[in-house]
């Protein structure tokens, strides 16, 4: 999952804390989606950057907070709402929300039970996230930093899908490891022709019936990549399950913010190599230290 901090591109998430400012007041709620209730019935939905349900009247008083710990978030979603979980993926849908990793990402900042866009704000004030109390602790040395990529003019996975940029973004890291390691740049030309290879129904490693940039094989994928340019003898290893820490004896690793639903390209150490979104504006990048890393190393072979 990506941000965006143009207000005016409705279908991308808007990037920071205070969404839009009325009256100059403001209020602040912890991370999760606000159900704005009306005669206790749902008449407003805003995402506030979390997985929680907080229901508020429409004067913006919480009544309660539904915790989501784990299993189908939108069964979990629809349940407290009053909808089946059909009804609420459909509505999700209608919001312009896609999966990616099993994260939704994209859509209305604020929708009613239509799927509609609406204002995000309640009461006609803008809402934001609860700001931390404590100081958060220092990040541990190393995969934090930016390090310099040596490939230039990359195609970023907005150019995959431009209707819906957010889903390609795995895919693109992970051909992104491919392009630091042969040294050259994919077009965007090679990138769908690959896309296709990976999306046959006899190799399926892309693709699934929510999001067409679905990774079903990450491996796989780098080994159809590495295929594509000659590579046929080249060996892959990625690492599973997802860690919170690196060896850094692979050759890349690919980041995963798990607030953003989002992955990037990282060097060895986990340090950011390669942010595969183009923003608007390019400091609403996330360049901080990741929450999980898997790590890829990858041996060329003779090139045929």
């Amino acid at each position: 999952m990506v941000e965006n901090n143009d207000l005016l591109a409705k279908t991308f998430y808007p990037k920071g804390d205070i969404v839009i400012v009325e009256n100059n007041e403001k209020k602040t709620y912890e991370k999760g989606w606000i159900i704005v209730l009306k005669n206790d019935k749902p008449i407003k939905i805003i995402n506030n950057l979390g997985m929680d349900i907080i229901f508020v009247n429409n004067q913006g008083a919480i009544s309660n907070t539904v915790k989501y710990e784990s299993g189908s978030y939108t069964e979990f979603f629809g349940k407290n709402i009053g909808l089946s979980k059909s009804e609420a993926n459909t509505l999700f849908i209608k919001a312009n929300y896609t999966w990616t990793s099993g994260k939704m990402v994209g859509g209305y900042k604020a929708f009613d039970l239509k799927g509609k866009e609406i204002e995000p704000t309640i009461d006609g004030n803008a809402i934001e996230v609860k700001k931390e109390v404590i100081e958060a602790p220092k990040q541990k040395a190393g995969c934090s930093s930016i390090v310099s990529s040596k490939i230039f003019n990359r195609i970023p996975q907005n150019d995959l899908r431009p209707s819906n940029p957010n889903g390609p973004c795995l895919f693109r890291a992970l051909l992104a490891a491919v392009e630091e390691k042969i040294g050259q740049a994919f077009t965007l030309n090679d990138m769908n022709k690959i896309k296709k290879n990976c999306s046959k129904e006899d190799s399926k490693y892309i693709g699934n019936e929510e999001e067409e940039f679905f990774v079903n094989n990450h491996a796989k994928v780098i080994k159809a990549a590495l295929t594509f340019k000659g590579y046929k003898n080249a060996t892959v290893t990625w690492s599973s399950p997802r860690k919170s820490t690196v060896s850094g004896n692979s050759d890349y690793t690919i980041r995963f913010i798990k607030s953003k639903g989002h992955f990037q390209l990282g060097d060895k150490d986990g340090n950011l190599l390669w942010e595969p979104y183009k923003y608007n504006n390019p400091d609403n990048a996330y360049t901080g230290k990741a929450d999980g890393f898997n790590e890829v190393t990858i041996s060329l072979g003779a090139k045929e």
